[in-house]
């Protein structure tokens, strides 16, 4: 007995609607926020002094937007 492939349905036009949408430019965000997760992941780490300064800065690092924009708003006023 000779398995053979099933075809699967698909909705008429489907292909043309994923093709027509315009999220090519959000991709290039994600790359950057990710060098800077690593860059912030590398720095924090290079400045911890106890133990408790590696956690500290692997949560800091993940969260260095907030603490970005949070500054800005600071100096803006």
């Amino acid at each position: 007995m000779a398995l053979g492939r099933r075809e699967v349905a698909r909705a008429p036009g489907w292909g043309d609607q994923m093709a027509n949408t315009n999220n090519a430019a959000a991709g290039g965000a994600g790359a950057v926020y990710g060098l800077g997760l690593v860059g912030a992941l590398v720095w924090n780490w290079q400045q911890a002094e106890t133990f408790w300064g590696y956690p500290w800065g692997i949560i800091e690092s993940f969260v260095w937007p907030g603490f970005l924009v949070y500054e800005l708003f600071q100096l803006a006023g």
